[in-house]
């Protein structure tokens, strides 16, 4: 609520009937004169005279402190007082209740998202009798819990059965399924934490904003990558403190085999981490067999920097995929050779310039600086284009590369794109399904798409990357971001034959399985793939399939940098004194409170209260006073 304003503040002017009042004690009463022989029976009036007595001092007097009391009340209630807060609710409501995976934070008891609720609860329970609502729940595929109604039961019955999901919250789809169900008359509140809510600040529709969430200090596991080595495995645990004071966490790696449950410790560290700055932890040798591992913040000090606890375990896959083939034409590129050289069952086959002898199949083929024309179906990651292909064409050098945004696409798992630094890139045009992975203010730095069969004609590319930009005119091969960019290409791009099945996903996201695999969740659940894939991954961990005498496990990962800072934007949680929108894009409605009827009340009682001590105490304090005098 805000501050009190007053409607009439001219009749604050009626506070000078005060000194009237105060007069009428300090003038004594006017008496004829008379002579009487003694005083002694006139005792009582002398002392009457004495108080009367014109300019007296001012004694404390209950009635006097009463009667200015009842004025001040009535005066305060004649300047119509009110105060702004947020409006109710009066015919029909929409209410947009925030699931993403950022409301399950701890810093509001129990989490913010039982406070959104008990805060929906207060408004389904202020429903007048024809006034009607529905709630849409907010995670990745907004969705409305009930139709329009007017039952309280039914809204809370919905509102018990709602829950919070790994996804971030989709504001866009949400205010369009809004603004599809609203009418003039409608109020449309947004219950939620207010983090990454771009889309959200930018809605134009009015509405209400009821904000929860504290301080929001979180630690999250953002990179999490297993690979093999010459020399065994080797995992990268990276750990970001999204808070705003340092932070120590305890982070622990165990081992898994494919067959059980249980899990062996392979070792443990305290990294001591920066506010807003990341740790990374790199262990090798370990044992090249083990079927996954698993990293975990076990400890967090202080305990309250860490208000998210589902980024704080992170799985990855021991994958031993079958070898593939790959031919890099290049005329020299220490850091590509070294990271494709890098990648177990990958085997590179390095050429100059062309022509080559492109017969034989290769799962992939990487060119880097060339002109190189390539066989049809090809599977190619171009790094710095220098021509045209008949698939794209090459445009203007830009260099305008700051870091504006990055797609979700297999590629850039694990990958933090924010640090790294590009002098220059060109621009790329190139079919509808060549999309941009990373974008820059000048274009995009990276492109990816799966060229789909049309018109019966062979596809010049299958699938298809590139990267334009020259590498040895950026720091990406500096970062270690770039190995694991290498890595996730090579295995989008030439993925693991048998069953072709990702080893990670997210929370949410369908996974490839042919039809007739069974598959077996974190929980133990199992279940059969019909033609539609698998779509049952909302569990993060480990999950393991089976068809016929084929065998594999995959992860389900929620490592999401956007959700993980689970900070409220200030911009959308603070709210407007005294206007209809926010200046900053968040409209919100505020009714004016009127308070006068209450000062009014606490008038008519105090003079109540004074009529009652002047008929029923005063006659009994003046028997009291003429007893003492007899």
């Amino acid at each position: 609520m805000a501050g009190v304003n007053a409607l009439n503040p001219i009749g604050l002017a009626l506070a000078a009937l005060a000194i009237p009042i105060v007069l009428l004690y300090l003038l004594r009463l006017r008496r004829r004169e008379q002579r009487v022989s003694s005083t002694l029976l006139w005792r009582q009036t002398v002392m009457d005279r004495e108080a009367n007595t014109l300019w007296q001092r001012l004694r404390p007097n209950i009635l006097l402190l009463l009667q200015l009391l009842t004025l001040a009340f009535l005066v305060f209630a004649l300047t119509r007082p009110y105060a702004l807060a947020p409006a109710g609710l009066t015919g029909r409501a929409i209410v947009l209740l925030d699931g993403s995976a950022s409301m399950a934070a701890t810093d509001v008891a129990p989490s913010r998202f039982e406070a959104a609720r008990r805060e929906a609860r207060g408004l389904i329970d202020g429903l007048g009798a024809t006034d009607e609502m529905t709630i849409i729940l907010v995670d990745g595929s907004p969705r409305a819990l009930t139709p329009l109604t007017a039952s309280r039961a039914d809204l809370h019955a919905a509102l018990d059965q709602a829950r919070t999901s790994l996804a971030p919250a989709n504001w866009s789809a949400a205010l369009s399924l809004a603004g599809a169900l609203r009418t003039p008359a409608t109020t449309i509140i947004i219950i939620g934490d207010g983090a990454n809510s771009d889309d959200l600040k930018a809605q134009a529709e009015p509405a209400q904003f009821r904000p929860v969430g504290g301080a929001g200090a979180n630690i999250a596991i953002s990179t999490f990558a297993l690979r093999q080595t010459v020399r065994g495995a080797s995992a990268l645990a990276r750990v970001t403190n999204h808070g705003s004071q340092e932070a120590t966490v305890l982070l622990s790696l165990r081992a898994g085999a494919a067959t059980s449950t249980a899990t062996n410790l392979l070792d443990a560290r305290e990294l001591k981490i920066a506010a807003g700055q990341s740790a990374q932890w790199t262990v090798n040798g370990i044992d090249a067999t083990v079927a996954y591992v698993r990293a975990s913040i076990d400890r967090a000090t202080p305990a309250e920097s860490n208000a998210l606890s589902a980024d704080d375990v992170a799985w990855a896959v021991n994958a031993s995929p079958a070898p593939r083939r790959a031919l890099l034409l290049s005329r020299g590129n220490r850091f590509l050779e070294q990271a494709l050289g890098a990648l177990p069952n990958l085997q590179v086959t390095r050429a100059i310039s062309m022509p080559i002898d492109l017969t034989q199949p290769y799962d992939l083929i990487v060119v880097d600086g060339i002109s190189a024309t390539l066989p049809a179906r090809s599977h190619a990651l171009f790094v710095n284009p220098i021509a045209d292909t008949p698939v794209f064409s090459l445009g203007a050098v830009f260099s305008a590369t700051g870091f504006v945004d990055a797609a979700q696409h297999p590629t850039l798992l694990a990958v933090d794109w924010r640090g790294i630094n590009v002098l220059d890139a060109r621009r790329v045009a190139g079919p509808g399904w060549l999309l941009p992975v990373i974008n820059a203010q000048g274009g995009p730095l990276m492109l990816a798409g799966e060229s789909p069969a049309a018109d019966g004609r062979t596809p010049e590319f299958e699938r298809l990357a590139i990267l334009p930009f020259d590498l040895r005119r950026s720091d990406l091969p500096l970062q270690i971001a770039f190995p694991v960019l290498i890595a996730n290409t090579v295995e989008w791009l030439a993925p693991l034959r048998g069953l072709d099945v990702p080893i990670l996903a997210r929370p949410g996201e369908a996974v490839a399985l042919p039809a007739g695999a069974s598959v077996q969740n974190p929980a133990g659940t199992r279940q059969t793939v019909d033609a539609r894939g698998y779509g049952a991954t909302e569990l993060p961990g480990m999950y393991s399939y089976a068809l016929g005498s084929a065998t594999g496990l995959f992860a389900v990962n929620f490592m999401d940098a956007r959700e993980s800072a689970i900070t409220p934007d200030p911009e959308v949680t603070l709210r407007p004194s005294g206007t209809d929108t926010d200046a900053r894009g968040l409209p919100v409605q505020l009714a004016q409170r009127e308070i006068w009827p209450l000062l009014a009340a606490l008038a008519l009682l105090a003079l109540l209260v004074e009529w009652w001590i002047y008929q029923r105490g005063m006659p009994a304090l003046r028997r009291r006073n003429g007893s003492k005098t007899g």
